[in-house]
């Protein structure tokens, strides 16, 4: 599944990684372990973004484990398709809707 995944440094946090050289060597061991398609970064936030296939739950977990050590917040996780796969799961999930009792 892809995922778009959000990992953002607390203030403290950012302090100590701005005084240890930056943030390279967090964000090549997460590059490695996720083999991003993409990845950004902004200047106005110590915030990073990633976009990858993980197909590993335990690899998500150690994503999640070493990126919250490391910047004092948990990163977040979001599953993500391309507008053509998006469009399918809209369709689908209508027709669903659409079966559902309503209420009141």
């Amino acid at each position: 599944m892809k995922y778009l995944i959000k990992v953002h440094a607390s203030i403290e946090r950012g302090n100590v990684i701005e005084e240890s050289g930056g943030p390279g060597p967090l964000f090549s061991y997460i590059s490695e372990r996720l083999h991003p398609e993409a990845a950004y970064g902004t200047p106005t936030s110590r915030t990073c973004w990633f976009v990858a296939d993980v197909d590993d739950p335990s690899v998500l977990a150690e994503v999640m484990l070493v990126a919250t050590r490391e910047t004092g917040n948990e990163p977040s996780f979001t599953p993500v398709y391309t507008l053509k796969e998006f469009g399918g799961i809209v369709s689908r999930a209508l027709g669903g809707v659409a079966k559902a009792p309503r209420i009141g």
